[in-house]
């Protein structure tokens, strides 16, 4: 992290001369994700968190203040026990890794799923 966090500082004043630089490191990112970056585990890290980086910086603190309201935190309260109920009733529904069989060795579950480096692209040996 502190490398990324080294690299994220160094880049900073080039990225926020540009006109919209959160979108343009979203770009980066996702594009980042279809090349070979997947050898490098800390150009791939950097690369792919830049833009949260990037929205951290650029965010006013007024904006801050009001995803702080009540209602937006009982909405993710919400949204996050949704995801973990459904993660694990996907978890325990028999049946259910042949839905996901033929797309777990799809570039997106390489890239995000493997983030960190590992053999990917091999169905017996995914991470």
């Amino acid at each position: 992290f502190l490398f990324c966090l080294v690299v994220w500082r160094i880049l900073l004043p080039f990225l926020s001369m540009l006109r919209w630089p959160v979108l343009t490191t979203l770009c980066i990112s996702m594009l980042s994700q279809l090349t070979d970056f997947n050898k490098n585990a800390f150009v791939q890290t950097c690369v792919c968190f830049l833009p949260f980086f990037m929205a951290g910086h650029t965010c006013p603190s007024e904006r801050l203040k009001q995803l702080r309201r009540p209602a937006v935190q009982v909405a993710f309260s919400c949204i996050l026990g949704l995801s973990v109920v459904t993660s694990i009733v996907l978890g325990i529904t028999p049946g259910t890794w042949k839905i996901f069989e033929n797309y777990i060795v799809s570039p997106a579950f390489v890239a995000y799923g493997c983030l960190y480096g590992g053999n990917v692209g091999t169905k017996g040996n995914l991470c």
